[in-house]
């Protein structure tokens, strides 16, 4: 579903997201729907709202203009990471 998702977003505007996010959303995806369909939204979620403050930051900060583009894969990263460690039961 969120492999679907990023392939719209680069068929759309291949310009604005890149074929190596659409790739990285959908091992993400894997792995994360491994713990069910919550899960999976819950990281494209959080890789969304991840990107977003981090764009947002580098836009108040100058480092980029408002057109520039910059890379979503370590938020879908983190996105994931944070999703697996709310979701992970604690051991022991």
């Amino acid at each position: 579903m969120t492999a679907g998702f990023y392939f719209v977003m680069v068929l759309a505007k291949p310009d604005a997201i890149g074929l190596g996010d659409a790739k990285l959303a959908l091992l993400t995806g894997l792995a994360l729907g491994w713990f069910g369909m919550r899960a999976a939204l819950l990281g494209l979620l959080a890789a969304t709202l991840l990107s977003a403050i981090g764009g947002m930051a580098m836009l108040v900060t100058c480092r980029i203009h408002l057109r520039q583009a910059f890379a979503h894969g370590p938020a879908m990263l983190a996105g994931a990471l944070i999703t697996f460690a709310l979701l992970t039961p604690p051991v022991g």
